[in-house]
């Protein structure tokens, strides 16, 4: 049975630490938003990268260390370039510092092994949500006119294109 645990242990704990990582990530990400807002007449960004360099110095920041490491699992002797930016989060434009604190700004682009995801709202903080919960969010910001006419057409499809994905 220790055995059992052990490896167990060792196989998921990647998992678990790219999850938090992730979920800190978005944290800095979601403060940046802020910064960038007091300066722009409280608008957020059109997309995670206007927010280089001014208000992040590493784009590095969005690489979600979960899809990371699962692509350097799954590809033996993957070699990434670290220069390359690649943007692992999905941000929903058009919400601004006037739109209520459960707006949702960005989530991770994947699911932890279908268990969830990582989401950053509209207050800067970042909230693990289940798979159903995620769903059920984006269901309400597209059936919802309240939240529906704050994003941009960009967002909407955006969020369509993943409910669509959900059988």
């Amino acid at each position: 049975m220790g055995c059992l645990a052990y490896i167990l242990w060792v196989k998921f704990r990647p998992i678990e630490r790219g999850m938090i990582t992730c979920k800190n990530d978005l944290k800095c990400i979601g403060t940046a938003i802020h910064m960038y807002a007091d300066e722009h007449d409280g608008d957020f960004p059109p997309d995670l990268l206007s927010l280089m360099p001014t208000y992040l110095s590493d784009h590095r920041i969005f690489r979600c260390h979960y899809i990371q490491g699962k692509r350097q699992r799954e590809i033996f002797g993957f070699l990434r370039d670290k220069d390359k930016i690649e943007v692992h989060y999905i941000y929903l434009s058009g919400p601004n510092l006037s739109s209520p604190d459960d707006f949702i700004l960005a989530f991770c682009m994947e699911s932890y092994d279908g268990r969830g995801r990582n989401v950053l709202f509209k207050d800067a903080h970042a909230q693990f949500l289940e798979e159903d919960e995620f769903h059920s969010n984006l269901l309400k910001i597209f059936n919802s006119e309240k939240y529906n006419k704050q994003y941009s057409k960009e967002a909407i499809n955006l969020i369509e294109e993943y409910l669509k994905e959900k059988p």
